[in-house]
């Protein structure tokens, strides 16, 4: 086997990879992605209490997570196999 013809081999095989890959869930992103959304609403509800009322951002974010951990154990519950 020639030098190109390896290198052709693994370009092929780069990208068969890379395609099954599209086709899986990337959760941790999606995880991300929903804390994030939760922590941003719940910082807009907190705005409208008093100082003294409000949660830390700490508490926020920690909130935040566990919600989106709960919402990704719920979808994968229902994820049909493949």
């Amino acid at each position: 086997m020639t030098v190109i013809e390896k290198q052709y081999m693994d370009a092929v095989i780069a990208m068969n990879r890379k395609m099954a890959d599209q086709n899986k869930t990337d959760w941790e992103r999606y995880r991300m992605d929903v804390a994030r959304d939760v922590s941003t609403y719940c910082t807009g509800l907190y705005l409208s209490r008093p100082v003294e009322e409000r949660p830390t951002y700490e508490e926020i974010a920690e909130v935040a997570v566990k919600m989106a951990d709960a919402l990704i154990t719920k979808l994968k519950e229902r994820q049909p196999p493949f």
